[in-house]
């Protein structure tokens, strides 16, 4: 797998723009604090953009893909050896395809954080939120304190809809593996049958990422504190502690960056 470089400068601080007046408010200094520990932990993480799919068999990719999509159609779900096998099939097109798209929001997060723009922070934020999600239903029955499955088939029919919604694109056209009919493969990939708490602030993220009053206060108003609690909250759950990883072997997609690990 070949590294085609780096997206991300070391000891870059998040929000240096708004960091001096959010930490006149009593109550965000720890979370400004903590973040500020965990970005610089992240700083010294791989940074590498993975630039090659070769290697990958674009055939069991295919076969893999079709059985999935006709579980899905009439919501079976398959022994556990068939979906190793589906696994092991899909295992390096979907580290590559997760982990840049990753970097690459990481990398606008960054920008919008320099810049001092909050408004493109929290749009970029809820998207990181749901990348969070995305990845962590593609560590198939690995528990995570922000996304819980009550019962294995849930977390299994889940890892299938979020396996085909990633992988179909880098064999099909986007016309053909995204269907009219197909979004219940979407809210299954997006974790709809877990818990999470990296969804609740999502949903107090929709405030500020909309063309709506919360916005426009957002704007006009950024050094408030619900505002900047929300942003700061945000970053903690959705872009730093549920981190990615990646290397050349096996990979998890996502682990708490407090695990110590």
């Amino acid at each position: 797998m070949k590294n085609t470089g780096s997206l991300t400068a070391a000891n870059h601080t998040l929000f240096p723009t708004w960091n001096e007046v959010w930490s006149e408010n009593e109550g965000n200094r720890p979370l400004m604090d903590r973040l500020g520990s965990l970005w610089e932990r992240r700083s010294r993480g791989n940074q590498n953009v993975a630039g090659s799919f070769e290697g990958i068999d674009k055939a069991s990719v295919a076969e893999a893909l079709r059985g999935i999509e006709a579980a899905l159609a009439v919501q079976h779900i398959p022994d556990r050896d068939t979906v190793a096998d589906w696994r092991a099939d899909l295992d390096l097109p979907l580290r590559l395809e997760r982990w840049n798209r990753w970097l690459h929001l990481e990398h606008a997060l960054k920008i919008a954080s320099a810049s001092g723009d909050l408004l493109s922070v929290a749009l970029i934020l809820r998207s990181l939120g749901e990348e969070v999600i995305r990845l962590l239903v593609l560590d198939h029955h690995v528990q995570s304190p922000y996304l819980m499955f009550a019962i294995s088939d849930d977390a299994t029919s889940s890892w299938m809809a979020g396996a085909l919604i990633a992988s179909e694109p880098l064999i099909r056209s986007i016309g053909d593996a995204i269907k009219k009919d197909g979004s219940p493969y979407f809210d299954l990939a997006a974790g709809v049958k877990a818990t999470s708490s990296v969804r609740n602030v999502l949903f107090k993220l929709n405030d500020y990422a909309h063309p709506n009053f919360g916005s426009h206060f957002l704007a006009l108003f950024p050094e408030e504190s619900a505002a900047s609690t929300t942003i700061l909250e945000s970053a903690c759950e959705c872009v730093i502690r549920p981190m990615p990883v990646h290397d050349s072997g096996r990979c998890r997609y996502t682990i708490p960056v407090h695990a110590g690990t």
